[in-house]
């Protein structure tokens, strides 16, 4: 995307779609009522004409896909930096349990120039 209008744009045209998303445990939708709950029961099932997609919808669909993944990189990425800075208390410093090796994820969180 080049800039936060064309951004806003993709955004708002994710309203008119050729899909829809169907309540994880209805039984309307064909479900039954022992069929056992998924590990993600709280995610919407995506459901789409019995036709298909269009190739239109398909490619919107793609695009779309593709600038969420980009705003969850620049998110991740800002998280991750914003967590970098935040001192870390001393109780939970000595929660943590210690790193025998440089290649734990504890490592660089938990290094002392992170505490002040």
């Amino acid at each position: 995307m080049s800039n936060s209008k064309d951004s806003v744009e993709m955004l708002d045209s994710m309203v008119a779609t050729e899909f829809w998303y169907a309540e994880g445990g209805s039984r309307a939708e064909g479900r039954s009522k022992s069929a056992s709950r998924s590990k993600r029961w709280w995610l919407p099932s995506p459901r789409v004409p019995i036709s298909g997609l269009s190739d239109i919808e398909r490619k919107k669909l793609l695009d779309q896909g593709k600038l969420v993944y980009q705003v969850f990189k620049a998110a991740k990425s800002i998280n991750e930096s914003v967590l970098l800075e935040m001192p870390v208390p001393t109780v939970i410093r000595e929660a943590l349990p210690k790193a025998s090796n440089l290649s734990s994820p504890f490592v660089p969180v938990t290094s002392l120039s992170n505490f002040r």
